[in-house]
């Protein structure tokens, strides 16, 4: 075998090195990928399943109205040991021998990377639409980008069958929804020392991450 062909082998099995590199590499990003998936659905289920470990006693409870100030009450329960926060009687639901059911909504501190509805939903969206009665026309008359649609979708899918006084039900999906504390309304502005950033500051109207995880029906 002369020295021109032997070169010519070596450079065509590098090719093919090359080639299974390049295809391993991009299973590599696939699996990895996939794996992220999973592991972000895994963590949504189990959040969503953590609505029916709610009680009197590891929850604050508060009922909106369009004149509460909701600054305190999140300021509160982010400061406080307590895992959920419970909004007394938010809704007004239809069950199936159209009696009405109040129902309260379940929020907890958004700590984990979730799959949930990102709205732009605020507590200043919740406290306005406090007490309303919510049904299919509702949803059919809301602004196309109205924040609240989500969180109307997901009532709007729980079976009325299971509108019992007393039961928790999780949403398929949570809704993400940012209050702000008082701690967002400080430090804002950022520090730098010539080009380098020194200080990540706030931003104004920066809130803090929560998610309405399910309700429960009063």
């Amino acid at each position: 075998m002369n020295k021109v062909h032997e070169r010519e082998q070596l450079q065509r099995q590098l090719e093919d090195v090359k080639r299974i590199i390049e295809e391993s590499k991009a299973k590599e990003c696939r699996l990895v990928e996939q794996i992220h998936q999973l592991n972000v659905e895994i963590e949504t289920d189990s959040t969503l399943a953590l609505v029916h470990d709610v009680t009197p006693q590891n929850s604050l409870y508060v009922c909106l109205n369009e004149n509460v100030r909701t600054t305190p009450i999140m300021d509160e329960y982010d400061e406080s040991d307590k895992l959920y926060l419970v909004f007394g009687r938010q809704y007004r639901l239809y069950r199936n021998d159209y009696t009405i059911m109040k129902v309260d909504l379940v929020v907890m501190r958004c700590q984990k990377k979730v799959d949930c509805h990102r709205s732009g939903l605020t507590m200043t969206d919740l406290k306005k639409d406090s007490g309303n009665l919510l049904r299919e026309t509702r949803l059919d008359n809301a602004p196309k980008r109205s924040r609240l649609i989500p969180l109307y979708k997901e009532l709007l899918c729980i079976s009325k069958d299971k509108l019992v006084p007393g039961i928790l039900i999780p949403f398929q999906k949570p809704c993400f929804l940012g209050g702000q504390t008082f701690a967002d309304q400080r430090g804002f502005g950022s520090e730098y020392n010539g080009d380098f950033l020194v200080h990540q500051g706030r931003e104004y109207g920066e809130t803090t991450k929560f998610l309405i995880i399910g309700i429960k029906v009063s």
